[in-house]
Parts: C-alpha cells; sequence; structure tokens
C-alpha cells in the first residue's frame, strides 16, 4: 500500500510538472513572437558612401554610447560596416573619411537607437573638410556642409553665394580675419549661410579688430540673402561691426536669426541692421562698444528694418561717445521696429538715451510674453510715441521702465492689442519721474501720463 501511494504521488507530482513546463513552453513561444524576451546585444549596419572615394580612401567610424567608451572600425570607401553585440543605447557616429596621407577629407555626424536582439541601420552624411585656407575656399564655392578641421587664417575675404554651412569638424576652430584690406571675413552675397557649433565643438569668427569702414562687419549680409547663427557659434572681436547687413528694398530683405549664437566684444554695434528681418530665438550679443553710433548691441536705423526678440539675453553692451550717444542695447530709428516676445535686456550703458533701447521715428515699439527689460535699463521715447502690449505679460514686475522725452503729452503711451486688456498690464510699467524733480507722474487707466493729483 506504502509503495503504491508513493506511486501515486509520484504521477501526481510528474503531472504537475509537465503541466509546468507546458505552460512556460506556451508562455515562452508568445513572450518570444511579440519581442517581449529577447536575448542578446543589438547591431548597428553604417553604410559608406562609395561616389567620394576619390575624395576618401578609407573611413573611420566612431560609436559612443552613453557609458562614454567609444568602439571605432575603419573600413575602405564604398562598403559598409556593421557593428555587432551593442548594448541597447542611443549610439552616436562619426565619420572620418581620409586620404591617402591619413588626412581628414570628409566628416560627417549622426545618430542612432539600438535595440537587443535587432538591427538598426544608419546614413551619415559627409562634408567636405577644410583644412587651410585654400581648401576653406573652394568648400565654400562649392556649398554644402563644410567642416572646419583647423584653424584658418583668412587673409582675403570668403564669398559665399550659395547655401552653406559652416561646422566644427572635430575640435574647437577659429576663423581668423587677417585680410590686408580690413575687409570682411565672410561676404553673403546670394544664398545662405549657416554658422553653428554642436553639444562639444565651438566655431569662433575672429575679426582681429578690423575696422577700415564703417560698413565692415565680420561677416556682412547683402541683398536678399539669408545668415543663420547657431549654438556655439561666436562672432567676436571686430573693429567695427560683429555683423553688418543690409536688404535691398522694402521686399527684397535681408533674413538673419540667433539661434543660440554669441555676439560679443566688438568695438561697435554687435549687428547693424538695413533692409533687414532679424529674429533672436536664443543666444547673447553681449559686451559690444560704441563709441560714435547708437545700439551697441543692435542698431537699427532704416524702414523695412524689424527685430523680434523671442528669447536670449542682451548684456554689457556700452555707448561711450558724445554724438550720438543713444541706445546702449537698441537702437530704434528712421522707422525701424522691435517686438520684444520674451528673453531679457539687462546692464546695457549710454552716455546718452535709453540704456536699454532708445525709441525714435515711425516704426514700432511692442512688448509681450516673457519679455523683461530690467529696471537697469530703460526704454526712451525721443517724442510722443507709445508701446504697444501684444500678449499677457508674465515677466517680472516691472517688465520695462520708460523714460519719455515729453512728460506733457496728452496721447497714449501704453496701448493694448490682442484682446489684451489695458488695466490688467497698465501695473507692470514704471515711469522714469523728470530729472528736475518738478512733479510725479504715472501711467492712467486709459495708458496716458498724468500727473499725480491731476485731475
Amino acid at each position: 500500500m506504502k509503495n503504491s501511494w508513493e506511486s501515486k504521488k509520484i504521477l501526481a507530482y510528474g503531472k504537475r510538472f509537465s503541466i509546468f513546463t507546458s505552460i512556460m513552453f506556451v508562455l515562452l513561444c508568445v513572450f518570444s513572437c511579440n519581442n517581449l524576451l529577447v536575448l542578446g546585444g543589438g547591431s548597428l549596419v553604417i553604410a559608406m558612401p562609395g561616389t567620394r572615394a576619390t575624395i576618401a580612401s578609407s573611413y573611420t567610424i566612431e560609436l559612443t554610447g552613453t557609458n562614454g567608451t567609444p568602439q571605432s572600425k575603419t573600413v575602405a570607401g564604398g562598403s559598409s560596416v556593421q557593428f555587432d553585440d551593442l548594448d541597447p543605447d542611443t549610439y552616436n557616429i562619426s565619420v572620418k573619411g581620409k586620404d591617402d596621407s591619413g588626412l581628414v577629407v570628409l566628416y560627417g555626424m549622426s545618430n542612432a537607437t539600438v535595440e537587443a536582439g535587432a538591427t538598426a541601420s544608419a546614413t551619415v552624411n559627409l562634408g567636405t573638410v577644410a583644412n587651410d585656407l585654400n581648401s576653406l575656399q573652394q568648400a565654400i564655392t562649392t556649398g554644402g556642409i563644410v567642416y572646419i578641421g583647423s584653424d584658418i587664417n583668412v587673409t582675403s575675404s570668403l564669398t559665399v553665394n550659395t547655401d552653406v554651412t559652416l561646422l566644427p569638424a572635430y575640435k574647437n576652430v577659429t576663423l581668423t580675419n587677417t585680410t590686408e584690406n580690413n575687409s570682411h571675413l565672410i561676404h553673403v552675397t546670394a544664398g545662405e549661410l549657416t554658422v553653428s557649433g554642436d553639444d562639444n565643438y565651438t566655431i569662433t569668427l575672429d575679426g582681429n579688430k578690423k575696422s577700415s569702414t564703417s560698413a565692415t562687419g565680420i561677416i556682412r549680409v547683402e541683398g536678399a540673402c539669408k545668415l543663420y547663427l547657431n549654438q556655439n557659434s561666436i562672432v567676436t572681436n571686430n573693429g567695427s561691426y560683429g555683423v553688418y547687413v543690409t536688404g535691398e528694398n522694402a521686399v527684397n530683405k535681408a533674413y538673419v536669426e540667433l539661434n543660440g549664437g554669441i555676439i560679443k566684444d566688438n568695438l561697435s554695434s554687435g549687428i547693424c541692421l538695413s533692409q533687414t528681418e532679424f529674429v533672436m530665438n536664443s543666444g547673447f550679443i553681449e559686451n559690444n562698444t560704441c563709441d560714435s553710433r547708437s545700439g551697441a548691441a543692435v542698431n537699427m536705423a532704416s524702414s523695412n528694418t524689424s527685430f523680434v526678440m523671442k528669447g536670449g539675453t542682451i548684456t554689457g553692451n556700452t555707448v561711450t561717445g558724445t554724438t550720438p550717444t543713444n541706445g546702449g542695447a537698441i537702437n530704434v530709428t528712421g522707422g525701424s521696429s522691435f517686438t520684444m516676445e520674451g528673453g531679457i535686456i539687462i546692464n546695457n550703458t549710454t552716455t546718452g538715451k535709453g540704456k536699454g533701447v532708445y525709441f525714435a521715428g515711425s516704426g514700432s515699439l511692442k512688448i509681450g510674453g516673457s519679455a523683461v527689460i530690467d529696471t537697469s535699463n530703460d526704454v526712451y521715447f525721443s517724442s510722443s510715441y507709445k508701446l504697444s502690449i501684444i500678449s499677457a505679460l508674465t515677466g517680472a514686475t516691472p517688465v520695462a521702465t520708460i523714460t519719455f522725452n515729453d512728460y506733457g503729452s496728452s496721447n497714449p503711451v501704453l496701448e493694448a492689442e490682442n484682446g489684451v486688456k489695458l488695466a490688467d498690464v497698465i501695473k507692470k510699467f514704471k515711469v522714469t519721474q523728470p530729472e528736475d524733480g518738478s512733479a510725479e507722474y504715472i501711467i492712467n487707466d486709459e495708458g496716458k501720463l498724468q500727473k499725480v493729483g491731476a485731475q
């Protein structure tokens, strides 16, 4: 009886084990079919270009994941390379195309996400690497992506007449203006120019304090052309403007964007604009110094010229001269317009009027969003002008301090647009009181200047 009972127990356990293993087998099949259980690392295949094999005889490909430990392989042109047993991760890819002497003549960057048990693929667009002035001139003439592989002294102005993107290859690089006639470092006459660093490296355009004419900038843009200054691009150290831009007319205007770039330490306006649209999304215009012009950061003195500031910082700019001496940061005259939707203007100075903004002429001045003009900087109205509020003001109070040439004006100095209620935003503004102390002024509910105590 005992043996029979034990036999039955064994059979019962055996059935349970069989059922358990069957269930596990089914679950394993289900998980595997649905890629829920995957074993092993992933793979990445990178195709190498064959059409440019005459330029580069070999390619070195480097992968870097979040652990920071790179892997590299070298292959011939026209073939592909595969990396196996990769941990699931997003990998940065850099490719250096080398000639027979080992000089890097092509370069490109990309990224790809590798999943366990799967094979990913990536394509890297390669651009020419300029290592000297001659190769830089040739690459800019051809157009497209141009990587800079070394510091280069520019002895004659570089002319851009097609779409060109300048990038640092695999280190910080500087282009220095060493032209004998104090010309521009880069002259854009057609197409568009993009100057951009990346997350790791900067590209610097050094003006080398060149300043032969008032219209000389490190970058000069003429006609209906475009300029983009992106992250880790630096325009600095010119004896005149950092950037000088002049479009053709009201229809064919030039266009400039500052997207994380820096314009700094120039001995005139950081950027001078005429017949131009300028948009500042992010970045800095800082520490530029004028001794004979207005607007040490941004100078606008013509109609059909506009500046829209959506973000970034304008700081440390100074007007030091005697005539004219206005607009420590921004000069808005000649029918030009300034709209500030974000960013901050702070710690700019002038020996004249308007440490932050000097406004005169038939143009417009508008503010909204998160924009702040710090109390260290004022907005100066040279006559009976007004500031328009175009959206709800979310910046710290006061968002701007206004100084008036004419405190006796009966015209509105503030107006609200786009559904904004004037009564909701008036207290966001501060009034600079007359220097003689004769009276105290506020802005009333109608947006007009009113002497305190007057009815």
